[in-house]
C-alpha cells in the first residue's frame, strides 16, 4: 500500500525527477566545459592541426626565396644553372621539401583515423540525448512498475540507464577536454625546418604527437565500451558501422582516386618533357626560363614518386581475407556481448523489422545466431533479414556460408537468393578438367548414382549442407528442415545410422517414419550406391531394426550383398532392371482376361513384350561374352537364392 501511494505521487513528478538527474548532468557538463571556456573549439582544431601553421610558414619563406633569386639580376643565371641540373635539383628539393611533404602525409593519415574517433564521440552524444529523452517519456511508466514485485525488474532497469546515460556522459566529456588541454602543450612548436637534413630529423615529432593523440582517443573508445551500459555498446558498434559505410563509400574511393592520379603524374612529367623538346627541337632555340621551370618543377614531383614505387614493396590485399577476418571478429563480439541470448541480440540490432547492420555485420550476425541456437536460432529471423544474411554471408565470408544454410536449407530453393547460394556453395559448377572429370566432387558422385546435370548442382548443395551438419546440430535443427524433401534424401544416401537415429531421439519416431518413406521412395539399389551401410544396419543391428525395419530388396544379408556387386557393374545393373520389368510385364498379361484385350491393346502388347524380350536377351548375350561379368552375375544369383 505505501508503494501504491508513493507511485501515486511519483508519478505526477517523474518528468521533474529526470529532470533533477539530468540537471546534475548538465552543471558537471557546464563545469567542465566552463574549465575550458571559449578557447575549446580553438583547442580542437590546434590539436588536430598540429603545428601546420608553422609548415606553410616554413614553406612560404623558401618560395619567396626562389622567387627572389629568379628576381634579381645578378643571382638569376646562377639559380637557374642550379635548377636546371637534373640530380641535384631532385635531390635538393627531395631534401628541402621533402620532410614538409612527408608530414603533411602523416597529417592526413592520422588524420582520417582521428575523425573517425571523433565521429563516434559526436555519434555518441548526439544519440545519448535522444535516449535520454526516450527514458523521460517511458517514466510514468517505470514509477507505475516499481509497484509490483513481478514489474519491479522493469524501474530497476529503467533507472540504471537513466543513471547511466547521465553519468556516462559526464566521464566522456571530462576525459575529451582533458585530453584537448593536454594536447597544447605536446604539439610541435612548428613544421620541419626547410633545410637539407636537418629537417628529416624533425619529422619524429610529428610522429609522436598525432600517434599519442590517436591512442588517447582511443582509450576513450575502450573506456566507454567498458564500463557503459549494453546499449551503449550496441550504440558504438551502430556508430562504427555508419563510419564504416563513410569510409568506403567516400573515403576509401577518394584515396584510389589520388593514387591513379599520383600514377598520372610521371607519365604526365614525361609527356610534358618530350613535349618541349620537340618543340625546341623544330623552332632551333634553347629552352626559354618558364620552360627551365616547368620542367624543374615537374622533375622534383614526379621523381620521389618513382622511388616510391621501385623500392617500396607492394602491399598484397586480399578482399576477400581481410574480410572474412572482420566477419569473425564481428561475430565473436556478438557472442561476447550477448551470449546465448539472442532475442536480446535481434531486439537491440532490428528497427522497424530491418536488422540495422551493415553488410558485414549482417553476415557475422547470421553465424553468430546459428552459433549459439542453429536452426532455432535462424528461425527467429523473418525471411527478409534471413536473406540479407545469407547474401552479405555469401559476398563477405562465402566459406561459411553452409554453416547457415545447414540449418536452413529450403533456402537453397528460394527464389530470391537460391540462386546466390548454389552459385557459392558449388562454384565450379559443371566445369570438367582436361580429362573429362566433373572439377566438383560431389557434383561427379551425384551425375555417377543418375542425377542428372540440370539437377546435380541444385542437389550437390543440399548434399553440402548435409555433409556439414554434425550430430551436436541436431538439437537446434528446425523442423522445417527436417521436412524438406531434398533434405531426407541426402540424409538417406550419405548420412551415417548414428546421425538418423539421434534425429529420433531428439525429434522422435515421426521423423524417423519420414526418413523410412523416403528410403522407400529412392528403393534399395539407389541407397545401395552410396550408403549401403544403412542398409546393412536396418538388418543386422535390432535397436536401429525397430525404427528403421528393412526396405523392399534389402530385407536379408544376402539381398544386401547381392546390391553391393550390383551397383558397381552398370551392365549388370541395367540387366537385372530389364529382367524385373519383363517378368513384371508377364504378371499382368497373365492376370488379363482375353475379353479385356481388345485387337489394338494385343497387338501393342505384343510389340512391347517382343522389344523388352528382345532387349533382355541382347544384355544377357553381352554378360556371358565377358566372363568377369557373367562371374558376378552367378553370385548375385546365388546371393540372392542363399537370402
Amino acid at each position: 500500500m505505501t508503494n501504491l501511494i508513493l507511485a501515486a505521487l511519483l508519478v505526477n513528478f517523474s518528468l521533474l525527477l529526470v529532470g533533477a538527474v539530468t540537471d546534475i548532468a548538465t552543471f558537471f557538463y557546464n563545469t567542465i566545459l566552463g574549465s575550458e571556456g571559449p578557447t575549446l573549439l580553438k583547442d580542437t582544431f590546434e590539436s588536430l592541426m598540429g603545428g601546420v601553421e608553422g609548415m606553410l610558414v616554413n614553406l612560404a619563406i623558401w618560395l619567396a626565396g626562389f622567387v627572389a633569386l629568379y628576381a634579381i639580376p645578378f643571382s638569376a643565371p646562377f639559380a637557374q644553372l642550379t635548377l636546371t641540373m637534373r640530380t641535384i635539383v631532385t635531390g635538393a628539393m627531395l631534401g628541402i621539401f621533402g620532410p614538409t611533404l612527408m608530414t603533411w602525409i602523416l597529417t592526413i593519415l592520422f588524420g582520417l583515423g582521428v575523425a573517425g574517433i571523433f565521429f563516434l564521440y559526436f555519434f555518441f552524444f548526439t544519440v545519448r540525448m535522444y535516449i535520454i529523452w526516450a527514458l523521460a517519456v517511458f517514466a510514468p511508466l517505470a514509477f507505475i512498475c516499481f509497484i509490483l514485485p513481478q514489474t519491479k525488474k522493469y524501474w530497476d532497469e529503467w533507472l540504471r540507464h537513466l543513471l547511466e546515460w547521465t553519468g556516462l556522459g559526464i566521464i566522456l566529456l571530462f576525459w575529451l577536454v582533458l585530453g584537448l588541454k593536454l594536447m597544447k602543450y605536446l604539439i610541435p612548436t612548428g613544421g620541419p625546418i626547410i633545410f637539407p637534413i636537418i629537417g628529416w630529423m624533425q619529422i619524429s615529432q610529428h610522429i609522436q604527437y598525432f600517434l599519442f593523440l590517436f591512442v588517447y582517443l582511443v582509450i576513450g573508445i575502450y573506456l566507454q565500451n567498458k564500463f557503459a551500459p549494453m546499449l551503449a555498446a550496441t550504440i558504438t558498434e551502430l556508430g562504427k558501422q555508419v563510419g564504416g559505410a563513410i569510409w568506403g563509400r567516400v573515403i576509401v574511393p577518394g584515396a584510389k582516386a589520388l593514387e591513379k592520379t599520383l600514377r598520372r603524374i610521371p607519365i604526365g612529367e614525361k609527356g610534358l618533357e618530350e613535349e618541349i623538346k620537340a618543340k625546341i627541337k623544330k623552332e632551333k632555340r634553347p629552352l626559354t626560363r618558364r620552360e627551365k621551370l616547368r620542367l624543374m618543377m615537374g622533375k622534383a614531383i614526379s621523381q620521389p614518386l618513382r622511388w616510391a614505387y621501385r623500392y617500396l614493396p607492394p602491399t598484397p590485399i586480399i578482399p576477400e581475407v581481410e574480410a572474412s577476418k572482420y566477419v569473425e571478429k564481428v561475430a565473436a563480439d556478438f557472442e561476447k556481448r550477448f551470449g546465448k541470448d539472442i532475442d536480446s541480440a535481434i531486439a537491440a540490432n532490428t528497427v522497424g523489422g530491418k536488422l540495422v547492420l551493415s553488410p558485414e555485420a549482417k553476415a557475422a550476425f547470421g553465424l553468430y545466431l546459428q552459433r549459439m541456437k542453429g536452426g532455432k536460432g535462424l528461425e527467429k529471423l523473418s525471411d527478409e533479414q534471413l536473406r540479407e544474411v545469407v547474401t552479405s554471408l555469401a559476398t563477405f565470408h562465402p566459406a561459411k556460408l553452409e554453416d547457415v544454410v545447414k540449418h536452413k536449407p529450403e533456402l537453397i530453393d528460394d527464389e530470391k537468393v537460391g540462386e546466390i547460394i548454389q552459385k557459392t556453395m558449388v562454384p565450379k559448377g559443371l566445369e570438367k578438367d582436361e580429362k573429362g572429370i566433373y572439377k566438383d566432387e560431389d557434383v561427379r558422385k551425384l551425375i555417377e548414382i543418375g542425377i542428372s546435370e540440370a539437377e546435380a548442382i541444385r542437389k550437390a548443395a543440399f548434399k553440402k549442407a548435409v555433409d556439414a551438419m554434425k550430430v551436436a546440430d541436431i538439437e537446434n535443427l528446425a523442423i522445417s528442415t527436417i521436412e524438406n524433401k531434398d533434405f531426407q534424401e541426402m540424409v538417406v544416401r550419405f548420412k551415417d545410422v548414428n546421425f538418423i537415429r539421434r534425429i529420433g531421439e531428439e525429434k522422435g519416431a515421426e521423423y524417423i517414419s519420414k526418413l523410412h518413406t523416403k528410403a522407400k521412395e529412392l528403393g534399395a539399389e539407389e541407397i545401395a550406391k552410396t550408403n549401403i551401410t544403412l542398409l546393412r544396419q536396418s538388418v543386422t543391428n535390432p535397436g536401429f531394426r525397430a525404427i528403421f525395419p528393412p526396405i523392399e530388396g534389402a530385407r536379408s544379408i544376402g539381398e544386401i550383398e547381392a546390391l553391393r556387386i550390383l551397383v558397381t557393374e552398370p551392365l549388370l545393373l541395367e540387366y537385372d532392371k530389364l529382367k524385373k520389368k519383363f517378368e513384371e510385364f508377364k504378371r499382368r498379361l497373365e492376370k488379363m482376361r482375353p475379353e479385356e484385350i481388345s485387337p489394338e491393346l494385343g497387338k501393342e502388347l505384343a510389340r512391347a513384350f517382343t522389344e523388352t524380350r528382345e532387349e533382355l536377351i541382347k544384355r544377357e548375350k553381352q554378360i556371358k561374352e565377358t566372363p568377369e561379368l557373367a562371374r558376378k552375375w552367378e553370385e548375385i544369383e546365388r546371393l540372392r537364392k542363399s537370402s
